[in-house]
């Protein structure tokens, strides 16, 4: 009986979190952080569950400016993978942070995103960008825009660190003690 309560235990309180800190729910690690000016995260997205978001920055944006990011290695040509696009939000001063599970074939290769926003307004301009993992630029919207956006970010830190019993703070503290006091009673029963 010891050996199974105490293999309980372990079990419960060998789950893990970003070391980062970058997690968007359910155990699942942001594929975007979107950074403000002072370097806070504000906003996360993961591809399985917030795919898009859109983030007030406080000034005009280049309503007809689009970045398309594109995979790490396949460079910025009119044949790379397109993995995340940031364009002007609806609403005023903000921008629309879009990101792909897989590569879209509406908005990937680059030539084909190119193409497929040309055909709604053909004064788009596109700045073209390879994802590196870390905070990038965003300026073309606007020159004193401070906003960064780190794409694939995943791919830099993903050290596990333990984390609280069973993942859920108070709940899961509540249940591992719920299991040892009923551990403890069927011990003296059988005593």
């Amino acid at each position: 009986m010891k050996k199974f309560s105490l293999g309980l235990i372990l079990l419960l309180a060998s789950t893990t979190a970003n070391a980062d800190g970058i997690n968007c729910g359910l155990s699942l690690p942001c594929s975007d952080v979107i950074y403000d000016p002072s370097g806070t995260r504000v906003a996360a997205l993961t591809d399985e569950i917030e795919p898009s978001l859109t983030i007030p920055v406080g000034m005009p944006v280049d309503e007809l400016r689009i970045y398309l990011f594109t995979e790490a290695g396949s460079g910025t040509g009119p044949d790379a993978i397109v993995s995340d696009l940031v364009q002007a939000g609806i609403v005023a001063n903000s921008l629309n942070f879009v990101s792909f599970i897989n590569p879209d074939p509406m908005f990937s290769p680059v030539s084909a995103a190119e193409a497929r926003f040309l055909n709604t307004n053909s004064n788009f301009k596109f700045t073209v960008v390879e994802e590196t993992g870390t905070p990038q630029s965003l300026t073309d919207f606007n020159s004193n825009l401070a906003y960064t956006f780190a794409s694939d970010v995943e791919t830099i830190s993903t050290t596990g660190v333990p984390g609280p019993i069973a993942g859920a703070g108070l709940p899961g503290l509540i249940f591992a003690g719920g299991v040892l006091l009923a551990l403890a009673r069927r011990r003296r029963q059988i005593a």
